[in-house]
């Protein structure tokens, strides 16, 4: 399953089970909530209201949401009067009848048992529960039944009271001075809470009256299954289209990762994508891991080219050695197996033994000379060593090895050498230096100067001739390359001393030059690139 299709199926589960817990917490929790919250702002408001009402005695700076069923009384402690107050009107009701004056009495006097503690508190000590029966009573012969009255009531219907049951009942203390009473009941169809806010300040018992109808679960969970399409839609769609938003930034560098690595697998092209993913996230980590893994791999990918190459060359290099060593081998090996055959069987001039035996000895040992050289630069190459040379010292060993040679042909060293310690193979530096001294005692004009400097970065020999013929000299440093039989320049040797010098320099790092000038030929190793 793609990585799209597995975010769509958590999306849609975790929309599953968001839906289900909202519509949980909606039909259950809510409600509950919502009706616990009500008692507490009513049961805040009652208390609100009688700190108020103590305060101003009056409603001028209260704010109530039943402003019609909201009343406080205030009952004076020496007169047989009770004033009335709520938001639209104060009045004071006098009492004359007697035993109305006797239960406002009765009252007053409980209310001052209750008070006479340290705070509010003590107020759910006293007993309130009057006989209502007895105080029905007493209200219908007061109001019904007196002549004295400007208006006659009388009873249509009774209600049958014994159906309204008290539910819940408490009374709460609020600071020092005030007492709250909480009284539940129902109808069997409704619920309703009074709450009753008692003080006494001064000499005024002081009563706040706040009724309301009870909020029922019942009531809210129709009003919560109404809007519960509405809320699951717009949670759906929210969801869903977060989570497109979010999958895309989660795939599209992911996408981009896997093109960019097909690309590459296609191409074999391991230049990084550095636009890929940004950021400090997994994903940009995996980017830059890839960019990092991409980069090395192609720095390897390059020199690994590189080593083939040299490698390719360097074979290619040998099989042209080989053949061309082979090819020189067979010219000296072809004479001394024609002189030893003469000899053998006494032919002509070849009778003379101790004349040609000396000659077959100078081929066998240019076949020597020749095979000494292809070991030499197979065991060099391998067998490497690096020490602190003296280069100087080496020059003047050599230049004492070729004094015989040198007075036989009249020549003599114009010589200028400075100390110089290079860190490299002695016995390679030392077959380069053979060499081109070799060579240049070998082609030096019979009787003249050959001119050898030592510097800090180079070493030189100028051999005075006639120089290379320019046909060979871009062709110098190959393997048995020689001079012309008719010039000065004849390569008496066996064409290897050149390609020595110069395949033994590019071993030792140095790089090594021939060429032309007025006064001859000019050769030089320079031991830093």
């Amino acid at each position: 399953m793609k990585l799209s299709k597995k975010m769509f199926v958590y999306s849609a589960i975790l929309v599953t089970l968001l839906i289900g817990f909202i519509i949980g917490y909606f039909i259950f929790m809510l409600p509950s909530l919502y009706v616990d919250h009500m008692k507490k702002s009513y049961f805040d408001e009652i208390v609100q209201v009688q700190k108020h009402f103590i305060k101003d005695r009056d409603y001028s700076e209260v704010s109530v949401r039943n402003p019609t069923a909201t009343f406080s009384f205030r009952i004076p402690e020496n007169e047989d009067s009770i004033y009335v107050y709520n938001t639209y009107l104060s009045v004071k009701v006098s009492i004359t009848n007697e035993k109305l004056l006797s239960l406002l009495y009765d009252v007053r006097d409980k209310f001052q048992q209750a008070s006479e503690g340290d705070d509010a508190g003590n107020f759910k000590e006293a007993s309130f529960s009057s006989d209502f029966k007895e105080v029905e009573q007493l209200m219908k012969e007061v109001f019904v039944d007196s002549p004295e009255l400007p208006i006659q009531f009388e009873e249509v219907q009774v209600f049958d009271r014994e159906n309204f049951k008290e539910v819940f009942s408490r009374f709460r203390a609020v600071g020092k001075n005030i007492a709250v009473y909480q009284w539940d009941g129902t109808d069997g169809m409704n619920y309703y809470t009074n709450y009753i806010a008692c003080s006494k300040d001064n000499d005024d018992i002081l009563l706040t009256l706040l009724p309301v109808m009870t909020p029922r679960m019942s009531e809210i969970r129709p009003v919560v299954l109404q809007s519960l399409p509405m809320i699951v839609a717009v949670t759906v769609l929210l969801i869903l289209f977060s989570t497109h938003i979010i999958a895309q930034k989660i795939i599209t560098p992911i996408q981009k990762l896997a093109s960019h690595a097909e690309y590459v697998r296609n191409t074999g092209n391991l230049i990084p994508e550095k636009e890929i993913a940004e950021g400090e996230d997994e994903i940009a980590i995996l980017s830059q891991s890839l960019n990092v893994m991409y980069a090395q791999l192609s720095a390897q990918y390059v020199e690994l080219k590189q080593s083939n190459q040299r490698l390719q060359e360097q074979n290619e290099k040998q099989e042209v050695f080989l053949r061309a060593s082979s090819h020189q081998l067979k010219t000296p090996i072809a004479a001394a197996m024609l002189l030893v055959d003469g000899m053998i069987q006494q032919i002509g001039k070849f009778r003379d033994v101790e004349m040609y035996l000396p000659k077959v000895k100078e081929q066998l040992r240019t076949m020597q000379k020749m095979v000494e050289d292809i070991l030499d630069l197979s065991r060099c190459e391998r067998e490497r060593k690096t020490e602190t040379v003296n280069v100087k010292k080496i020059i003047i060993q050599k230049m004492a090895s070729y004094h015989v040679q040198m007075e036989e042909r009249g020549l003599t060293w114009d010589a200028s050498l400075q100390e110089v310690l290079l860190e490299t193979d002695g016995e390679i530096l030392y077959t380069i230096l053979d060499n081109v001294i070799s060579n240049g005692v070998r082609y030096a004009k019979e009787g003249t100067k050959l001119q050898i400097s030592l510097e800090k970065t180079a070493f030189t020999l100028l051999t005075r001739n006639e120089g290379i013929q320019e046909e060979i000299l871009p062709h110098i440093f190959e393997p048995f390359v020689t001079g012309e039989e008719n010039t000065s320049m004849v390569n008496k040797g066996h064409g290897l001393g050149l390609y020595v010098v110069s395949y033994y320099s590019k071993v030792l790092g140095f790089s090594a030059t021939v060429r032309n000038v007025k006064e001859g030929v000019e050769t030089a190793i320079l031991f830093k690139k």
